[in-house]
């Protein structure tokens, strides 16, 4: 997994001036990516880049909207879902 998130660093984004919002991590290791977009409710492209590097789930916070949808990126889904309804299930 190390050695997958140094590729993603070295390689930036898929174009500059990118940026990925959310890296979660558990002891250490990234678990989760998050990215939130206001008034996109498509995927982000740097959040499918890191997904793609990485190999972890992904998920699409919006501002608005009423359901959850996935997206195909390649051999893995991203989640796009309001932000307020996914938020509203954290502990």
């Amino acid at each position: 997994m190390k050695d997958r998130l140094a590729r993603a660093k070295e390689h930036n984004a898929p174009s500059s001036g990118q940026t990925l919002a959310g890296l979660t991590k558990d002891e250490g290791a990234p678990f989760l990516l998050v990215e939130a977009k206001l008034g996109n409710t498509e995927p982000a492209k740097a959040l499918r880049f890191f997904q793609e590097q990485l190999g972890i789930p992904a998920v699409q916070l919006t501002g608005g909207g009423d359901s959850y949808r996935l997206s195909g990126n390649g051999e893995r889904q991203i989640l796009v879902v309001p932000a307020a309804a996914w938020l509203s299930h954290l502990p």
